[in-house]
């Protein structure tokens, strides 16, 4: 702990310029063989070790920094290199085809058809390719398959209509607009939505005396760095709508609040579990409370008129993820082998586990935020913890828990650093490694959950590293 405690001020630079020239070695790495990473055709299984022992290293070495990031505090050009290294990476990894992923293809899809003017809830990208036997496909649905070249082919799950909200559809019909077809300017609008993070964030951090030097966590994560631009996942749109909600919800101007809820569920629904942050103060206002209610309520409704007004069945991917949609999951899937053999014993056949693990671990989240929010909020400090914990506790019991889908944790952890979640780098990567073995999945995950629980039923142990200590610039 000596060194965690009070390491040479010399060896705590050393380490974080090592740190950050390896964040821009890894952005080379991908430039360099982007090409022999495409997923489905990776080239080389040396190359493949290579690229996640990399990643593994980034993790370690950014944990390591993390816990160390108080010993610089005080130094507003450590501020400046942080900012500059992180660009660089990001800008590197911009022109660089997508590694191990293939979700990009359904945005650059999505944003032709929205920009063209078909609702893209309409007709699967099979349709568009093969056509449908019981319904016309528009003309100009054809001729944007043909258009795409290989991007109609990349599309995972071809035969499902889009699961991605109207509010995501609108910036990549922008990029689209822009852009068309072009991963490098899906990339670019990314970079955008990325900076205005870090300025929502230097906000936030200024205006509650919080140290600057905490954009660290944010702005050289590399889970964040890599699932936005060397594997291009689009979740980065969201994270500029729940910050302003996590602003304006602190200042109570909770119409405002509303709004960027609203717009923040048409690019991932699942802020929707802000609401109690939103309302719970309002409780002696039934007016305002009404109002604000129905205003979020109005607002996610006129949003979603194009899912809305297209039908329900299994090829709409709202639908399939709902039901049925699993990765990567841990806390979920035991709780799911539990149902199972339950459900074998006592010859329950009415339900599938599935949906029954569904079921519980929905009706125990919404309860958990039932009893979190029992009292009202009272302090900045309150909201950041509060807003953060229950992020991270949908996370924890997703039975989707994809890397990039810690990326909604990142931004809330740079207000409440957490031990726990700052270790995530180090063993997300082995989610590539899945194949290998299904245990794997647990060690990414249950060892983070267990030091989670511990850290929020012993507040002060993160002070051991000064993580709640730092003052600001």
């Amino acid at each position: 702990m000596k060194l965690i405690k009070s390491p040479n001020l010399k060896t705590v630079k050393q380490i974080f310029i090592i740190n950050l020239l390896l964040l821009i070695f890894y952005s080379i790495f991908i430039s360099v063989f982007d090409n022999d990473l495409i997923l489905g055709s990776v080239k080389s299984n040396d190359i493949f070790f290579e690229y996640v022992g990399f990643k593994i290293l980034l993790g370690v070495l950014f944990f390591i920094s993390s816990i160390l990031v108080c010993k610089i505090s005080n130094e507003k050009k450590w501020l400046w290199i942080i900012l500059g290294g992180g660009l660089t990476a990001r800008i590197i990894l911009i022109p660089t085809y997508p590694v191990v992923e293939n979700d990009f293809y359904r945005y650059l899809w999505d944003g032709a058809v929205s920009a063209n003017g078909i609702n893209p809830y309409e007709y699967s990208p099979i349709e568009a390719l093969e056509g449908n036997t019981e319904r016309e496909v528009p003309d100009i649905l054809k001729q944007l398959a043909a258009e795409s070249g290989e991007i109609i082919h990349g599309i995972n799950h071809p035969h499902i209509r889009t699961i991605y909200p109207p509010v995501a559809q609108v910036i990549f019909a922008a990029c689209y607009f822009i852009f068309p077809w072009k991963i490098w300017g899906l990339k670019i609008f990314f970079l955008l939505f990325d900076l205005a993070a870090l300025y929502l964030i230097f906000l936030l951090l200024k205006k509650y005396k919080k140290p600057i030097i905490f954009i660290f966590f944010y702005w050289l994560n590399p889970i964040i760095i890599h699932e936005f631009y060397a594997a291009a996942h689009m979740d980065i749109l969201l994270i500029p709508f729940v910050l302003s909600f996590l602003f304006f919800v602190i200042l109570r101007s909770d119409y405002i609040s509303s709004i960027f809820l609203s717009l923040a569920a048409g690019i991932k629904i699942w802020p929707v579990i802000f609401m109690p942050a939103l309302i719970r103060n309002m409780w002696s206002n039934k007016r305002k409370l009404f109002f604000v209610l129905f205003i979020t309520a109005a607002l996610i409704g006129i949003i979603f008129i194009p899912v809305l007004t297209t039908f329900f069945d299994r090829s709409l991917g709202f639908v399939v993820y709902a039901q049925s949609w699993t990765n990567n999951e841990a806390v979920f899937r035991i709780l799911n082998f539990f149902i199972k053999q339950f459900n074998l014993i006592i010859g329950f056949n009415y339900f599938s586990s599935l949906q029954l693990t569904r079921w519980l671990t929905g009706f125990f989240f919404i309860s958990f935020l039932f009893f979190y929010f029992r009292k009202t909020i009272k302090s900045p400090e309150e909201y950041f913890e509060k807003i953060l914990v229950i992020t991270a506790v949908l996370f924890f019991i997703s039975p989707t828990q994809f890397p990039w889908y810690f990326t909604w944790v990142i931004p809330f952890s740079v207000f409440r650093p957490k031990v726990s979640l700052l270790l995530y780098p180090v063993f997300l990567p082995l989610y590539q490694l899945n194949y290998l073995s299904p245990y794997l999945v647990y060690l990414q995950h249950i060892p983070i959950l267990i030091l989670f629980l511990f850290e929020l039923r012993f507040k002060k142990w993160g002070d051991t590293f000064g993580l709640t200590e730092v003052k600001g610039l």
